[in-house]
């Protein structure tokens, strides 16, 4: 279902004694759940307008409302005229039943909860909520025509809540944890007033090219705000910063708004990196009535901490900011705000002392200190001090497609994937399989990836549109190449132990030898494989075990970059992939597109040392070394 939804809410006293868009209001009262068609008859339905009930309402009756709104439970229109709903007086009743035919399971899951798609993509056009409410899940309002959407204080509204209001030109939202519901990124194409509590992120191109905005105002604490943030709003005039603000990017906050009068900031700004508005000639400079620590002094006056301890507005700001860093730090909305508060360490450290706040002080220190310990570290010293593996009862199998399977035999046929491998031993195969993979496809970290990920989708978009891919797909295309030789293969995401702040990670694969008896490290990016002393190849744990217990390695001396950048040792292994050694996740369905469009579900598991905390996303965490690199079954090791 489409992730973007539309909403309008209306709770507050204001709404409530508004009038109604349409004229001939129908009441109904539903004492019993249940009864809602009866109330209002199955042939009267898709002729009422306006409609205030009161009552609990059950799965039945939102599917009949859904009908007399537009939509039926397929998410198909209707012959539904009904486009003005009071809410005010209704509760709901929770259940096991779907409201919805389509598949999905959608539930009425609280008495003062909006359950999700409650009117998805019925053109309504006014909705007053119920005055006992707590939660507007998501998709609950989704492609209405509603214009208004008010949220009252309290209120949870889930990130998904509203989005595609074409026709929405107020809104105001409460308290929200996560990244704030812009028009710009969320499709309120028409927004008038924009005016937001509290929140986590507010992302660049939040307020582009809106031709009808006049104010933006936060009430409400901001965590993070990015720059190139407001562009081309032609008829704004103010935007205003009621609540403190923790950081910002820079250094284009504003541009290109003609109209525009007035940037105020009213609370204790942290850090910023804003710069001057850019043509904007009716604004004379950015109004600056709280404190700002950290930003340009050429822009802000630049204030200290003891002006924040000294102003009574300005402590309970820094209070609450702080409150704000130690939640980012031990349960963050995204891992970058996370980083953003640890680079910012020392002096949130010095803010916490200057307000005498000992216990946010050890808060803070205890999540950071050994963060920032860790970036000082070599990526080999971190690799040594990882905790030893343990078995465990984590319950998972390991499949291989099998060189009958109709892409990979077409894969052979298409490639001449016979020949290539070779009629040598194994270990000569796989090495030809790795070589031609290197030598096929450009590596280029920064492509985005195909949306069909088979080895030769992958092949032939490189070569229609001159590119290359990331290390993923390279290590995509040989898993396949070698399963299609008969070759059991897995490919592997290495990832370091400060992986939330070192977002750079490397794919790699291994195959079986059956020869050795064991799997075998081979890299296609890099033309790459490793060897022990005696010129035998190793598998990716025993090269980690090597490099955490100095055991010698050694790396094929023609191992390169693209044909360009010759890999060493010291550089490969003792630093990049000692960093990326930390994790290391598989799927355990190896087949041909395990990404991707028609692609099935896979299962990712991820080996991880033992105690490891905020490990890397994953299906199933194991710190289970052998049944990790189990041998494929068929064979012993």
């Amino acid at each position: 279902m489409n992730s973007f939804l539309k909403l309008f809410g209306s709770a507050s006293v204001l709404i409530l004694c508004s009038p109604f868009l349409n004229a001939g209001v129908k009441t109904v009262m539903v004492k019993e759940p249940g009864t809602l068609a009866q109330k209002v008859g199955m042939d009267n339905r898709y002729n009422v307008k306006a409609l205030k009930i009161k009552g609990a309402l059950n799965a039945d009756d939102v599917r009949f409302l859904r009908d007399m709104a537009g939509g039926d439970t397929l998410f198909k229109s209707t012959p539904g005229k009904l486009v003005d709903i009071d809410l005010s007086e209704v509760t709901f009743v929770p259940g096991t039943e779907s409201f919805l035919n389509n598949g999905s399971k959608y539930i009425i899951t609280g008495q003062h909860t909006i359950p999700p798609t409650f009117l998805y993509e019925c053109p309504v056009e006014r909705v007053v909520l119920p005055s006992k409410l707590d939660t507007i899940s998501n998709w609950s309002f989704t492609s209405t025509n509603i214009k208004e959407f008010i949220v009252p204080d309290g209120v949870y509204v889930a990130p998904r809540a509203i989005a595609n209001c074409d026709n929405l030109e107020d809104i105001k939202l409460t308290d929200m944890k996560g990244q704030a519901l812009t028009p710009s990124q969320y499709g309120f194409p028409k927004v008038r007033s924009a005016v937001y509590g509290d929140v986590d992120y507010v992302a660049g191109g939040s307020f582009v090219d809106l031709m009808d905005v006049e104010e933006i105002v936060f009430e409400g604490m901001i965590g993070h705000m990015d720059g190139y943030c407001v562009t081309n709003c032609p008829k704004l005039k103010r935007i205003i910063f009621k609540g403190p603000i923790a950081s910002t990017g820079g250094a284009q906050f504003v541009k290109d708004c003609p109209e525009l009068e007035e940037v105020r900031f009213d609370g204790l700004i942290f850090s910023t990196g804003f710069g001057e508005p850019v043509n904007c000639p009716k604004l004379k400079g950015y109004t600056q009535n709280g404190v700002v620590l950290y930003g340009d002094s050429t822009v802000f006056r630049i204030g200290t901490f003891e002006d924040v301890v000294n102003d009574s507005k300005m402590k309970a700001h820094a209070e609450k900011m702080l409150d704000y860093k130690i939640r980012t730090l031990n349960d963050p909305f995204d891992s970058f705000l996370e980083m953003i508060e640890v680079s910012n360490f020392e002096e949130t450290e010095e803010l916490a002392k200057a307000l005498g706040n000992d216990v946010m002080l050890e808060k803070i220190a205890q999540t950071v200190k050994p963060i920032k310990a860790d970036m000082e570290k070599s990526k080999l010293q971190l690799l040594k001090e990882s905790p030893a593996y343990k078995s465990d009862d984590s319950q998972y199998e390991w499949k291989y497609a099998v060189p009958s399977d109709s892409i990979l035999a077409l894969d052979r046929k298409y490639f001449n994937l016979d020949s290539i491998a070779g009629n040598g031993d194994d270990i000569s195969r796989i090495k030809n399989l790795m070589y031609w993979v290197h030598d096929a496809v450009r590596h280029d970290g920064n492509s985005y990836n195909p949306d069909s990920k088979s080895l030769i989708d992958l092949y032939e978009i490189c070569r229609k549109e001159n590119r290359g891919v990331n290390c993923r797909m390279m290590a995509i295309m040989l898993t396949e190449a070698l399963l299609a030789e008969g070759i059991p293969a897995r490919y592997l995401t290495c990832q370091p132990k400060l992986w939330k702040y070192d977002t750079d990670c490397h794919v790699i694969c291994m195959a079986w030898s059956k020869s050795l008896g064991k799997w075998v490290w081979v890299d296609p990016t890099f033309a790459a494989f490793v060897t022990d002393e005696d010129g035998v190849m190793l598998h990716p744990g025993e090269v980690r075990e090597r490099l955490i217990s100095g055991g010698k390695l050694f790396l094929n001396p023609d191992a390169n970059w693209n044909h360009e950048s010759p890999q060493t040792q010291e550089n490969y292994l003792d630093n990049y992939m000692a960093k990326n050694l930390y994790y290391i996740t598989a799927i355990t369905e190896n087949r041909p597109r395990p990404e991707g469009t028609n692609s099935k579900k896979s299962t990712y598991v991820l080996l991880s040392p033992e105690g490891s905390k905020n490990t890397p996303s994953a299906n199933i965490v194991t710190t289970d070394y052998d049944k990790f690199w189990a041998a494929p079954d068929g064979y012993s090791e």
